[in-house]
């Protein structure tokens, strides 16, 4: 059994949280700090195309050559040009909230603000929180309700600003934490000569890309160490083939699989490939399962423990609860903006399906595993997150 010093060593201390780097503005090259209209770009771009963005275009002009060179100090000197990058750049106008958007957003504030000065009634001290998470604690029922409390806040299937520039900086840090394995793929030469503790081992890269992902997510970093470690070693391995999904573009490595149809079982191998290929129905949507991997790596009432241990011991439980619920609601809402209300319940129902039926057929691969290699062969990492002890 790995212990918990030990995969803090993996964890923290290959993969140590850094501050996040300052991004340029595609637009001007200012310094930003995330994604605004699915583009990288600073504030005031982003209030500029937000204002600019909707107008008839061709009212405005360039008093040159319509080829301004557009950077912090001369932004403000042509209108047309800079709007013009802005579009270069595939910024999204369609994405700019209307006024009838901002009228119910007002409104919904006015609401929230009204239940949280309602409840806050007979309550003598209230801390001051994380905003996304206090809006959480009024909409959700406590972590020991089922997993997927539904409420009638929870049908709220309208997309915000904020839920899309959180989105796109999800994505973002998803993007820049996948290695490029394309130079380290296994040719059919190293397969042959490979063996099953070797190719288990080889894989602690891509397990470490993910981690590497969820170092990257803030809500994650909220949480106590010891709980983020926990939450790792009960949750990754359940979601590590969502990983290969995207990493792969929904391609099988039939190579790949051809060996571990050999190794492993060709039952428990055909039943993964199922499960796999079940997932193609998100192709067009790779974002559903990005948002998927963050949200599920919350998951306290479903994660698979080990054998020697009867219960989650978590010091900050209810904040992962709260984390859980946030990120399930903005799927929630993200399925309802690309299916109908009746078709996003089933693409929940679908996910969580295919959640549980993996982590039995993980479950029943470590079992496999374990009678044909000695599990002090492997490496730390994969031996814990496999719980190979």
């Amino acid at each position: 059994m790995v212990s918990s010093t030990e995969m803090i060593n993996i964890i923290e201390g290959e993969y140590e949280m850094e501050s996040i780097e300052m991004l340029e503005c595609r637009v001007c090259g200012g310094p930003a700090h995330g994604y605004n209209f699915d583009q990288i770009s600073c504030d005031s771009c982003k209030a500029f195309f937000r204002r600019n963005a909707l107008r008839y275009r061709p009212k405005l002009k360039c008093r040159y050559n319509s080829s301004c060179e557009i950077t912090v100090e001369t932004r403000r000197l042509c209108t047309y040009c800079r709007l013009k990058k802005c579009f270069d750049i595939k910024m999204r106008k369609e994405w700019i909230r209307t006024e009838e958007e901002c009228r119910v957003r007002k409104l919904q504030r006015l609401s929230t603000k009204q239940n949280k000065m309602n409840k806050s009634s007979n309550i003598s001290t209230i801390e001051k929180i994380d905003n996304q998470s206090n809006l959480l604690s009024n909409q959700f029922i406590q972590y020991k309700q089922p997993i997927f409390t539904m409420n009638k806040n929870f049908y709220s299937s309208n997309l915000t600003f904020d839920d899309w520039s959180l989105i796109n900086n999800i994505k973002h840090a998803y993007d820049t934490s996948i290695f490029d394995y394309d130079t380290i793929l296994i040719n059919n030469s190293s397969l042959i000569d490979s063996t099953l503790k070797d190719f288990i081992n080889d894989k602690q890269q891509i397990f470490r890309s993910l981690i590497q992902f969820y170092k990257k997510i803030p809500h994650f970093k909220q949480i106590n160490l010891e709980d983020q470690i926990l939450l790792i070693k009960c949750n990754i391995s359940h979601l590590i083939h969502i990983h290969y999904i995207l990493k792969d573009n929904f391609i099988e490595n039939s190579n790949i699989d051809l060996y571990l149809n050999k190794w492993i079982n060709s039952n428990l191998y055909q039943q993964m490939s199922k499960i796999h290929y079940s997932f193609n129905c998100f192709i067009q949507y790779p974002i559903i399962l990005i948002i998927v991997l963050v949200a599920f790596m919350f998951i306290i009432n479903l994660s698979r423990l080990p054998d020697y241990q009867l219960s989650l011991q978590l010091i900050d439980r209810h904040l992962i609860s709260e984390h859980h619920n946030f990120f399930i609601t903005l799927l929630w809402k993200y399925l309802n903006v690309i299916y109908d209300k009746k078709d996003a319940i089933r693409a929940i129902e679908f996910i969580v399906f295919q959640f549980l039926r993996y982590q039995l057929l993980i479950y029943e691969m470590g079992s496999i595993i374990l009678n044909q290699i000695n599990p002090d062969q492997f490496h730390p990492l994969m031996k814990s997150v496999l719980c190979l002890t």
